[in-house]
């Protein structure tokens, strides 16, 4: 698996769109500044696979154009380098040189043969340059480096649906397999071979053919005497046309079947009427409406396979630059933050841990001519609103005590928000309003909002002004999304969703340390507030006996030496603190000074508070996950500094909300609907939002060591 984390620097390549030269390769599309960025394309250009790279050439010049029209990476234009790899391994390393060392690019649309990415991955690494390829399928390029993407599903999945076909659709029991001799259709047949046979099928013959072989009828005859029930073909076009009418020249009626590579025009140009009939499988179609239109403005004709995979390929290369920067680790980062449920051209992408996607394949037939979807045609993609200005309001504490906690949340929904709007084609609108977690505060933040702002969804954070509001949502039919740990206030409401880890979660994590460390009791100390009550009453629900003395704290409060002369007396093994930011630091201070030497433990506000002194040095406590590593690399990026807890909460209500108003557009109850059905891949893992509307995420246990927040396995 790859590692996302190393130290890289890469060198930049420039996209620009006034031509100069008609030669594809080594071609330069320049800008007319100085200052570009070079970004180097990789693709075959001439020979058997040259539509492919013909397609994905154009997907990258309307991308390019459309960047540069939006004022390309924070004002400095992208400049295209074009190199010819014919689908040969040899000419793309060449390119890659070329690209690499006299170019000095940055990054890389390429390759699109799988043998080209293959051997050009190595020198990627080395030299740090990002590869992020719109057509390769080979399943070794999932392991083949931290700096190569794909946006093209790996053939482990295709090989799986042609097996599905063969075996369970058409009742093929024995197939004969002609493939071309290269990573690419190694990779297929061995793929189709593997799920064939695990369901009961048998592989009765096999032979080879060199890329864009035209005579093939030595192997073919070898394959006829097999007697199979169906040919399997994972070929070029070229080659794979060539050998299917050669097979009918033969006599040999055999069905076929194969994968993406048949639809090419060239296939029909060449094979005519011997492919009539022809089932193959390609990834699910679902490209946007808006993307075809312009690449038929442009091109005069409908966007090829792959044509969209590059443009999508183009525009999160430089998504990654806006956000991060653009070295080569910056780009790396920033690739797999952007790429998470990024709306594309060619669909929904969401980068894994290798760089890869997982996206269905789909069967499709030659008839008459067409390429004709049998099955898993997406709809063309339809927003259910454009050009939409979508207000949302923020509620939380932006001075005070715990204004860090309310800069937190904005900051990350700003981040979402200007990661995702562009991509939608409408505005996301942040309005922000400072209640410093004081319920009135929050109240008229709510009015103002709702009478003033006109906003279409509220987010606020904290149990308190969780609670002051919920009514309120409810009766205004205004959806409410709450980063929360009190499960009340979502309890019996329509309109309220919270996503924070739960009470239950919280209690569980930290009894079950408590345990290990042998502690039996404990002192509390408790705010006078919901979240706070909610975690000491989840905690005495499973252990009743764990807490033998609790003392609540009032939000006004600062001298706690009477309340700890009475705790200390209690004999407890842990003190264990459930207050708000102001009290935690004064309370372990007041603690220490007492000379009570006992264990202090707590909650999340042993990480929310500041602590200039140390004096949570060696504590440990009970809160939420950070979420991943891309998210927090992404917000250092922004603002210069680590995200706190309910950060990540705030990001992925962020990207949440987006994805429903695009799906429902400012319809409340559809959207209220649809997020309560919600199954969404989020920063803070896979989130589903349950019959309360909570969505759960995962409690662990945290430690201040040596000035810094760690989280212990």
């Amino acid at each position: 698996m790859k590692k996302l984390c190393s130290v890289l620097l890469v060198m930049l390549l420039v996209i620009s769109l006034v031509g100069c030269g008609s030669s594809p390769t080594g071609e330069v599309v320049k800008s007319k500044k100085m200052d570009a960025i070079k970004i180097g394309f990789i693709g075959p250009l001439t020979g058997g696979a040259s539509m492919w790279g013909t397609n994905a050439r154009e997907g990258v010049l309307l991308a390019a154009e459309e960047i540069n029209a939006e004022g390309g990476v924070h004002g400095r234009p992208i400049e295209l380098i074009f190199e010819d790899s014919k689908a040969e391994p040899k000419e793309a390393t060449n390119a890659m040189n070329k690209l690499v060392n006299v170019d000095k690019v940055q990054a890389i649309v390429g390759a699109i043969a799988s043998s080209c990415t293959l051997a050009i991955a190595p020198m990627a690494e080395v030299s740090k340059v990002v590869l992020l390829s719109p057509g390769s399928s080979n399943p070794r390029v999932s392991e083949s480096g931290e700096y190569i993407f794909r946006d093209w599903p790996s053939d482990a999945l295709q090989g799986v649906k042609l097996a599905d076909y063969a075996y369970k659709t058409a009742g093929y029991r024995t197939v004969a397999i002609s493939y071309v001799n290269n990573d690419y259709g190694v990779g297929v047949k061995d793929a189709f071979t593997d799920s064939f046979e695990t369901l009961g099928g048998k592989i009765v013959g096999v032979e080879s053919h060199e890329q864009d072989a035209t005579d093939q009828r030595s192997e073919l005859s070898k394959l006829k005497a097999t007697n199979p029930d169906a040919l399997f073909f994972p070929g070029y076009p070229v080659d794979g046309a060539h050998g299917v009418k050669q097979s009918r020249e033969m006599g040999w009626d055999v069905p076929v079947f194969g994968p993406e590579i048949f639809e090419d025009p060239s296939v029909i140009e060449i094979a005519g009427d011997a492919v009539e009939g022809l089932v193959y499988t390609r990834p699910l179609v679902e490209t946007s409406s808006s993307f075809a239109t312009a690449y038929e403005n442009k091109f005069d004709r409908e966007p090829g396979i792959v044509a969209d995979n590059a443009y999508d390929a183009l525009k999160l290369i430089v998504e990654a630059m806006k956000l991060v920067g653009t070295n080569g680790e910056q780009i790396k980062n920033g690739l797999h933050v952007v790429g998470q449920n990024y709306k594309g051209a060619s669909g929904t992408i969401t980068f894994d841990s290798n760089g890869d996607i997982d996206k269905p394949f789909a069967l499709n037939k030659i008839q008459n001519g067409e390429f004709v979807r049998l099955e898993g045609q997406a709809e063309t993609k339809k927003t259910a609103m454009s050009g939409e200005t979508i207000k949302v309001g923020a509620i939380a504490p932006l001075s005070g005590d715990a204004a860090f906690l309310g800069v937190g949340m904005v900051n990350s929904l700003q981040l979402a928000f200007d990661q995702l709007s562009a991509k939608t084609g409408n505005k996301y609108v942040l309005i922000a309003e400072d209640d410093r977690l004081e319920r009135a505060k929050t109240v008229s933040a709510y009015h103002k909002l709702t009478s003033v702002d006109n906003v279409d969804i509220v987010i606020t954070i904290s149990s308190g002004s969780g609670h002051a509001i919920a009514d309120l949502g409810e009766q205004n039919k205004m959806p409410i999304l709450h980063i929360a740990s009190d499960a009340d206030i979502v309890k019996n409401r329509r309109y309220s969703f919270t996503h924070w880890v739960t009470p239950d979660a919280e209690a569980e994590a930290y009894l079950a340390k408590a345990e290990k460390e042998g502690l039996t009791s404990a002192v509390a100390f408790t705010e006078n507030q919901q979240g706070a009550f909610a975690i000491r009453d989840a905690i005495i629900d499973r252990n009743p006996g764990f807490i033998i003395k609790d003392f609540v704290v009032e939000p006004e409060e600062k001298d706690f030496r009477t309340m700890i002369l009475k705790a200390k007396g209690a004999g407890a093994d842990t003190v264990f603190i459930m207050t708000l930011p102001g009290h935690t630091a004064l309370l372990v201070n007041q603690i220490r000074e007492a000379n009570w030497d006992v264990e202090i433990t707590g909650v999340e506000t042993f990480e929310l508070e500041e602590d200039p002194n140390d004096v949570f040095e060696g504590l440990w406590f009970a809160t939420g996950s950070d979420g991943t590593p891309n998210y927090r690399t992404a917000y250092e990026a922004k603002y210069g500094k680590e995200p706190v807890l309910g950060s990540p909460n705030a990001y992925d209500w962020g990207l949440i909300l987006v994805d429903i108003f695009e799906k429902v557009g400012r319809d409340k109850e559809a959207f209220v609907d649809e997020l309560s059905t919600l199954e969404f891949k989020g920063n803070l893992g896979d989130i589903y939002v349950d019959s309360d509307g909570i969505v759960q995420s995962e409690a662990v246990i945290k430690v201040k060591k040596n000035g810094e927040i760690i989280t212990l396995a």
